[in-house]
């Protein structure tokens, strides 16, 4: 068992059992099936679960790959080239991967690369580039006619079918992504391929969203790494307002103070969060503080998941 900061038991899932290895031991490319903790990756970018139980997904510098439930790691899609192409399973190319999600009906990975929001159906293999056209520029459009500057994060709009109507249009839940980027949170309507730039009030100047994640009630929760702040976001009204973590520890040495998360919460550099809906929490990856930390949230962030 390997320990992070708080103490919390974690398991190696994937590749050899080594504290602070990017990567695997013998780190680089695998063509075929391998046990999981005898499997290859180069430079892991980023991991996804998926409604079926035991299997996940991995991007990582050139690939994107799966591991099954009964443990083996292979490669869906990608090769060992990086580049930029679509096509079928090998076929397909990738470069400098940011982020990868699954739908709740395991027919689709949505992920970013290239400076692209691509996607990778998971029964054919099939890679497709949906938005963006590679250039460092945060212009709205639809499909391939828009911009990506700096996309770091994304995740489903998911919530109960009122809010989830309101925010998504009028369209069912996971319609909608959301991207966090430079400066900016974009919006992306899955049935037009239309990107939008969501229009945020009370925003503070320096607010540059890294980690996005969304909980049940419909709510963005947003880190940003350059203040150490985490931000709530409603993406109706576009409302900012901050949760947790405050600016002390943007520069110097890394702090970590647990408490009252308006108060007295510190992170330093949060450079990723993830929604445990069910029991009401949120988890956030403390980048320099090398933490898990935890982050109890009011009820009404959550849906009801009990109706």
């Amino acid at each position: 068992m390997m320990y992070v900061g708080v103490w919390l038991p974690v398991s190696v899932r994937a590749g050899p059992p080594v504290l602070y290895m990017k990567g695997s031991a013998h780190g680089g490319w695998m063509k075929a099936d391998y046990p999981r903790l005898d499997a290859g990756f180069t430079h892991l970018k980023a991991i996804c679960t998926s409604p079926e139980p035991g299997v996940y997904y991995l991007a990582d510098e050139t690939a994107v790959r799966v591991c099954s439930a009964d443990d083996r790691v292979s490669v869906v899609a990608g090769e060992r080239q990086a580049g930029w192409a679509d096509g079928m399973g090998p076929e397909a190319q990738f470069r400098d991967m940011k982020a990868i999600v699954c739908d709740s009906k395991h027919k689709q990975l949505w992920l970013i690369s290239n400076l692209r929001l691509r996607t990778v159906f998971i029964g054919s293999r099939m890679v497709s580039t949906i938005a963006g056209d590679g250039k460092i520029s945060a212009r709205d459009g639809v499909g391939t006619d828009c911009s990506l500057c700096d996309p770091r994060d994304l995740c489903f709009y998911k919530s109960s079918p009122s809010s989830a109507a309101a925010a998504a249009g009028g369209k069912k839940p996971e319609s909608v992504l959301f991207i966090s980027s430079s400066e900016a949170i974009r919006r992306f309507d899955l049935n037009e391929r239309r990107m939008t730039t969501l229009q945020l009030k009370d925003a503070p100047t320096d607010f540059d969203p890294m980690a996005i994640a969304c909980t049940s009630g419909g709510m963005l929760l947003v880190t940003c790494c350059e203040t150490n702040v985490m931000f709530a976001v409603d993406p109706i009204t576009g409302d900012v307002d901050r949760i947790g973590g405050d600016r002390l520890t943007a520069r110097g040495k890394p702090v970590a103070v647990d408490g009252p998360a308006l108060t007295h919460g510190r992170f330093a550099d949060p450079v990723s969060i993830t929604v445990n809906d069910s029991q009401q929490f949120v988890l956030v990856a403390d980048g320099r503080n090398a933490r898990v930390r935890s982050l109890n949230l009011p009820p009404h962030f959550f849906a009801d998941l009990s109706k």
